[in-house]
């Protein structure tokens, strides 16, 4: 009986993208196992990353590993690489012999106790990355360090400004944070497992990003934030019966950056005019912005202008006003379910 050993096909990005996912040690240059299973061609790496590519071809299952530098040579390849139990080979002009499985790295990186699984669309995916500007990067927060997905809600919080965005469905039952959103291109299919070996723990430790490219999905494991996301939902204000609406201009940006270091702006009407003024400097009208409510009435709100520049880069740039002591509500447009909160500041 003759033996058929499986070459496998990867694309050079296929490869890139797994080793911008991995930390490199300057100081070790560590092995990189791969493993096919008949199905799968799985690649570990020894600081707690795998990739599992499917594959088409069927044979007897192999082993090797080759080291993280010898492999990086190969990411800015465009083209397809040969991977076989007798080595490498990228074109007619590459072969590289492949070394002895590495039994020092970890295999329990290809066992994942699925708990759960969802499909989450690339839209959703682009707004978890917007999300990520308003998670914390203070190091003595950890928990913030990331965006709380509950059950319909995306949320993330620096501390200051909160961005939620609800009726998103995840398709998940279990709240978990996650960081660090892989930016690979493709239609996304995640998978949340748990690379425990106990079935009853039900916290998942672990994510994979599963991204169709071409014939292979590409799965990028990385580590979700572990810990209670804070109740979020005792912050968020109620909608306000009868707000006040303020759509402000693009040029909001510049008056903001005209602040800096200001302890707080306030915004007011005078009739129909929307006015801004900084602590100890005169009042002046916004161009180009427009309220929408009771002519009658006199509106006025501050806020710290440090807070307001991450909303104004997301393009959050209409005010819902309830009264000057109450939390805003910043929208994208009057009618967008996307919102922040923000505390404002008393003036006196």
């Amino acid at each position: 009986m003759i033996t058929t050993f499986s070459t496998c096909e990867i694309n050079g990005p296929v490869i890139g993208a797994f080793l911008r996912h991995i930390e490199v040690s300057k100081q070790f240059d560590l092995s990189i196992n791969f493993e096919h299973t008949g199905s799968h061609l799985i690649l570990t790496h020894a600081f707690d990353r795998a990739v599992s590519l499917t594959v088409r071809n069927s044979g007897e299952p192999w082993r090797g590993s080759v080291l993280t530098s010898t492999l990086t040579k190969l990411k800015t390849s465009q083209n397809q690489i040969s991977v076989g139990p007798e080595g490498i080979q990228l074109g007619k002009f590459w072969h590289i012999p492949m070394e002895e499985y590495d039994s020092t790295v970890a295999d329990r990186q290809r066992k994942y106790v699925a708990l759960e699984k969802a499909i989450w669309t690339e839209e959703f995916l682009g707004k978890m990355r917007g999300a990520q500007a308003f998670q914390s990067n203070d190091e003595t927060r950890w928990v913030l360090q990331g965006v709380a997905v509950q059950d319909e809600n995306l949320v993330a919080t620096d501390g200051r400004v909160m961005f939620v965005s609800p009726g998103n469905n995840s398709m998940l039952t279990t709240h978990i944070i996650v960081r660090n959103i892989p930016k690979v291109a493709g239609n996304a299919l995640i998978s949340i497992g748990n690379s425990g070996e106990d079935p009853e723990d039900k916290i998942p430790t672990r994510i994979q990003w599963l991204f169709w490219i071409e014939k292979a999905a590409l799965s990028i494991t990385d580590k979700l934030v572990e810990g209670n996301f804070p109740n979020w939902k005792q912050v968020v204000p109620p909608p306000p019966v009868d707000p006040v609406k303020v759509i402000l201009p693009p040029s909001f940006g510049v008056i903001l950056a005209m602040g800096k270091g200001e302890k707080h702006i306030r915004l007011f009407n005078e009739g129909e005019t929307v006015m801004a003024q900084f602590p100890l400097k005169p009042p002046f009208a916004i161009t180009g912005c427009h309220w929408f409510g009771e002519e009658s009435n006199q509106w006025s709100v501050a806020f710290d202008p440090k807070f307001a520049v991450k909303a104004i880069k997301a393009e959050f740039k209409c005010i819902e006003i309830d009264d000057a002591l109450a939390p805003m509500r910043w929208k994208r447009l009057p009618d967008d379910d996307d919102f922040l909160v923000m505390m404002p500041i008393r003036v006196t």
